[in-house]
């Protein structure tokens, strides 16, 4: 329990800046992944799986395409979302601090 709670202001300041409106809401496809990005001649054709799709916090994307904070990433694969969506270190750590504080979540 001592240890979850070394999380807890880092969790704290990432739900304050998202009640206080610092973040924009826009519809995001939830799960990128390359199981889920169809690729044809090089290029980006579809994305599938959408069924955790939906209206989240601008970082939602971003933090998430770190395959759930769980798998190292190609740095291709980091440069690319770093590029198309921003980066959110706050965030993806205390997104990380969730699954410390929380593992079966």
């Amino acid at each position: 329990l001592e240890d979850q709670q070394n999380h807890w202001p880092l969790l704290d300041k990432v739900i304050v800046r998202g009640q206080r409106g610092d973040y924009r809401t826009l519809f995001t496809h939830g799960d990128i992944a390359p199981r889920n990005v169809l690729v044809k001649g090089g290029k980006i054709v579809a994305l599938i799986d959408w069924e955790n799709a939906g209206w989240f916090p601008e970082w939602w994307e971003s933090v998430g395409w770190n395959g759930g904070i769980h798998r190292e990433l190609p740095e291709s694969w980091v440069q690319t979302r770093d590029e198309a969506l921003g980066t959110y270190p706050e965030e993806l750590a205390g997104y990380a601090a969730v699954y410390r504080v929380f593992p079966k979540y």
